[in-house]
């Protein structure tokens, strides 16, 4: 009897690592036809069920396998059992039942670590920022704290994960870490980027790389230190010179600019005399006068992302366009060339459909802009590297603002139920406020409104009139502004207060003051 399972089971797993779903299925409901209360089998189908997107069917095996064994003579559970679970409970959106199945993991360095990147690959798509927040809080508090960590740190070895250079928007990151080293709120000795395969700009690195020990970007040399880097690598959570564990990207990211702008340090970059003459020499070539200003400009639209909430239409900023250009500027649209023509305007250049589009002429007119025009999308946050000042249109998540002395106005959400706008405490307290897709918000009876023309173009005459010097903020426009820096955020674990140093609009504050209550 035993002789004939285990020559059955050895069927079915044959099946099974060659592919054969639905012959290795067949097997191994043979086998639980006679032994039910088989956990290892129940946990193969289970996985298998997985595979065949059974989801439901996936969780019910997986669940009793569990049960099962936890109450057998080995009562050991294996780690990958509830890695499976929760991918099932993934699938199927059940993102709480998928974390309760992370928590129950072992500190196992392989199953965790893996299942965390995942879940945090899943949740980043799906916008669940909280959740992302509240495994990456846990894992940090098991982790960081190991005695063989502490050994290493005292090596004076930082290493920033490739993650930081896999996109824009990340890569604008590794200016704050580089302004933590010389804040001397992060002592080593030696700094160590691990460079992503697809770094998005070359030229902007090179800029970053003087202030690594070293940039490694073979892939071999990078999976020779994993063992040693993802110990003591910089990941989303930090302790902080006082003792708090704070978020590097958000509350990290606030404190060091604010502690940069108390100490009055410059800039952290400085554009070369050989780019600022080659990218002044490209100016004239595209039109623009050699004393003219210019401001450039990205739109994050459905070409880069379908319906992400961070999207907006190009086309409601012509009213701000013409008033720099009314104001003897130039405006100089960046992003990608997938990106629908603009129309002909006066003054305008589409450089995304230009032959001078190129990785150093993007880090020329971030660093040489008058200001920047963005979306809640990477370019907007690269600017500051250089001291330049950026305003955030159609902010969305409202969390997500920047951490400059910049200006910035956040989309609206419309509740159905209610019918009226959501206040800003009630978005950062709902699922809504953390939504990357709209069928999120959909999903929850509300509606995603952009900015107006008239409101985007009046954030744009703001800025112009903070920059010639003689804009006045009045006591009500100051208790606005403190009003949002003390908004809290649901995150989970606490109720954290909103992060970034970014001023909101002058004129979007008087006209929307509804939304501050």
């Amino acid at each position: 009897m035993n002789q004939n399972r285990s020559v059955n089971l050895n069927i079915a797993k044959e099946y099974h690592n060659s592919g054969q779903l639905q012959k290795a299925f067949e097997k191994y409901l043979d086998i639980l036809e006679i032994e039910p209360t088989n956990y290892e089998v129940l946990s193969l189908l289970g996985f298998l069920t997985l595979q065949m997107d059974k989801n439901e069917q996936s969780i019910k095996l997986l669940i009793n396998a569990i049960s099962i064994k936890k109450n057998s003579k080995d009562n050991n559970i294996p780690q990958d059992w509830y890695a499976w679970l929760g991918i099932a409970f993934v699938k199927l959106e059940r993102f709480d039942e998928a974390v309760a199945c992370y928590e129950k993991i072992n500190p196992d360095p392989s199953v965790k670590n893996q299942f965390f990147e995942y879940l945090n690959r899943i949740f980043v798509h799906n916008g669940r920022f909280p959740m992302i927040n509240k495994i990456s809080f846990k894992k940090f508090k098991e982790f960081y704290y190991r005695q063989d960590i502490r050994y290493l740190r005292h090596l004076g070895i930082s290493f920033l994960s490739e993650n930081f250079s896999q996109n824009i928007g990340l890569m604008s990151f590794i200016h704050l870490y580089i302004k933590m080293i010389k804040l001397g709120w992060h002592p080593c000795q030696n700094s160590i980027l691990l460079l992503h395969e697809r770094c998005p700009n070359q030229c902007y690195l090179k800029y970053l790389r003087p202030f690594f020990s070293y940039v490694i970007s073979d892939q071999l040399l990078k999976t020779a230190l994993e063992p040693f880097s993802s110990k003591i690598e910089v990941k989303q959570y930090l302790p902080f010179p006082d003792g708090r564990i704070l978020h590097f990207t958000t509350e990290w990211g606030t404190e060091i600019q604010k502690q940069w702008n108390i100490e009055k340090r410059p800039p952290l970059l400085t554009l070369t005399e050989s780019d600022c003459e080659r990218g002044q020499y490209f100016l004239k070539k595209m039109g623009i006068p050699s004393n003219a200003w210019f401001v450039a400009i990205h739109v994050r639209d459905v070409c880069e992302g379908g319906v992400n909430t961070r999207n907006a239409d190009i086309m409601t900023y012509k009213l701000a366009i013409q008033s720099i250009c009314e104001r003897g500027g130039w405006v100089i649209r960046m992003g990608g060339d997938s990106m629908p023509p603009l129309p002909k305007m006066h003054n305008v250049i589409d450089y995304v459909h230009t032959e001078f589009k190129s990785d150093w002429m993007d880090v020329f007119l971030w660093a040489k802009c008058k200001f920047f025009i963005g979306t809640t999308s990477g370019p907007a946050a690269i600017p500051i590297s250089f001291g330049v000042p950026s305003i955030m249109t159609n902010l969305f998540p409202l969390f997500a603002r920047l951490w400059y002395n910049d200006l910035f106005i956040p989309k609206f959400i419309w509740s159905n139920k209610l019918n009226r706008f959501l206040t800003f405490s009630e978005i950062l307290s709902s699922p809504v406020g953390f939504a990357f897709y709209k069928r999120d918000i959909l999903s929850q009876g509300c509606k995603l409104i952009d900015n107006s023309p008239e409101d985007i173009n009046n954030l744009v005459l703001e800025m112009l009139s903070r920059l010639d010097g003689n804009h006045i903020y009045t006591e009500e426009d100051n208790r606005f502004q403190e009003q949002f820096n003390n908004l809290k955020v649901n995150i989970d674990y606490e109720n954290q207060k909103i992060q970034g140093l970014a001023r909101i609009g002058q004129a979007f504050s008087r006209k929307y003051s509804f939304l501050f209550e």
